[in-house]
């Protein structure tokens, strides 16, 4: 693999989803890119990180043919059309692991998933250019 120079983080501010029709997916397609939480619904990147469990999997979803109002939707199913999803292994998570997904110890949690995003940039020792898109 070549060496990545630079990384895009995409948060889900309001900012960004005007880019999207604006064709940033085909502007971004040879970067490497990590989307966070339901950003990947209008971007497909390298990799999709999250922290929260009912994100992953909420808990009703076993149990409500439609979510409650104000609730995380039901995207067990879309996830699994992912190519990579990382995480925290946090409030049993990990029952309902996906194969495409890496469940990373509750030490690297972060309040925000953009600040897990550059959390794993570190952890990877990744040391150049990151630019951040939709962090309003």
């Amino acid at each position: 693999m070549d060496k990545i120079n630079e990384v895009i983080i995409i948060g889900g501010g309001n900012s960004i989803k005007k880019a999207f029709p604006l064709g940033l997916q085909q502007r971004l397609s040879d970067k490497f890119v990590i989307t966070c939480n339901y950003t990947y619904r209008d971007f497909r990147g390298t990799f999709l990180a999250f922290l929260d469990r009912n994100f992953y999997v909420p808990d009703y979803a076993k149990n409500y043919a439609r979510p409650p109002k104000n609730r995380h939707p039901d995207i067990y199913e879309e996830l699994k059309t992912l190519p990579l999803i990382v995480g925290i292994n946090d409030n049993g998570i990990s029952e309902f692991k996906l194969d495409n997904t890496i469940l990373l110890d509750k030490k690297y949690k972060a309040n925000l998933t953009g600040i897990f995003a550059l959390k794993l940039l570190d952890l990877l020792e990744f040391r150049s250019t990151v630019y951040l898109l939709g962090f309003d």
